[in-house]
């Protein structure tokens, strides 16, 4: 299973620019990163990665670093929304528990 990704042709005129410049930046000081997962009816789905990914702080780095900022400059935006979905990571992680190839204590 591949992880959905938006294309970027997709995103409104200067989002990717914004993203990039504006937004990856303040997540990789933290070790994160972000995937955008879907783009439908105004709503923008993303995932954080990387560090952010499962930190007990995520909720906060996902409203004040994303959320906000893309709001503000993209008034088309009705929403912007952390996309829940289980990762591929943790799928495989799942698969391995689940086969016996891996063992917690």
């Amino acid at each position: 299973m591949k992880k959905k990704t938006v294309d970027p042709l997709r995103l409104p005129d200067g989002m990717p620019e914004f993203i990039e410049q504006s937004i990856r930046p303040a997540l990789h000081a933290h070790g994160g990163d972000l995937t955008l997962t879907d783009l439908r009816d105004g709503v923008l789905y993303f995932r954080l990665t990387g560090a952010c990914h499962g930190c007990p702080s995520a909720w906060l780095t996902a409203e004040e670093l994303v959320k906000l900022p893309l709001m503000a400059h993209f008034p088309l935006l009705r929403d912007v929304v952390v996309d829940n979905d289980m990762d591929e990571d943790m799928i495989q992680l799942a698969r391995d528990v689940l086969s016996k190839k891996r063992v917690f204590p």
